[in-house]
């Protein structure tokens, strides 16, 4: 998932980054839940992830932090498990990843944080359970409402008086019950290629 769509390499070039990662890369994990290996190259970290027939591969600028590497654990199990069925007789179609596009999309998005990027929207099954907020999680979730595009960033520039210590968990708990959504396209921010 390139999320500027800012990244062009050559298929041929990334399908060897690929093999090279399963057969040279440096073991950072082998347990229960799966491995995870890493190459090196140049500039930038490939790390994969893998989980019965699949592996997840991310490439990045720097290494990933254990707490990412983690979590890409938790993605690749996941995805493990929902498409087990489709590696008995894979015939080479992607047609049920593209269609699980924006829960595959979302799972991502969830376990590594990268919603944290992203505008945020009330839930609208939650209106009732905010209606009883106080204080400053009444002052976030109006700021929410009231605003148009607000992100994590924004509130903590335009809100100076709240310390991100005391309103970040407070987000982070909304995000955890439902409460707020991140606001994405799932079809414009991934550029996986299927």
């Amino acid at each position: 998932m390139d999320l500027g769509s800012e990244i062009s390499l050559d298929p041929s070039l990334i399908t060897g980054f690929l093999t090279a990662i399963a057969s040279m890369g440096v073991e950072l994990r082998d347990d229960k839940a799966g491995s995870i290996r890493r190459l090196q190259y140049k500039n930038f970290s490939i790390t994969g992830s893998e989980s019965g027939q699949f592996t997840l591969y991310t490439f990045s600028e720097t290494d990933l932090n254990e707490e990412i590497e983690g979590q890409l654990t938790v993605i690749s199990e996941w995805f493990a498990k929902m498409f087990n069925s489709v590696t008995e007789e894979w015939d080479g179609s992607t047609e049920v990843f593209r269609i699980n596009l924006q829960g595959i999309t979302e799972k991502i998005m969830k376990e590594i944080y990268l919603w944290i990027f992203y505008p945020f929207t009330v839930s609208p099954y939650k209106q009732a359970e905010i209606k009883e907020f106080n204080g400053l999680q009444k002052r976030l979730i109006e700021y929410i409402v009231d605003g148009d595009n607000v992100t994590i960033s924004r509130i903590f520039d335009e809100l100076d008086d709240i310390r991100i210590e005391k309103g970040l968990p407070i987000i982070f708990e909304f995000i955890e019950k439902g409460i707020l959504i991140p606001v994405f396209d799932a079809y414009k921010i991934a550029t996986v290629r299927f």
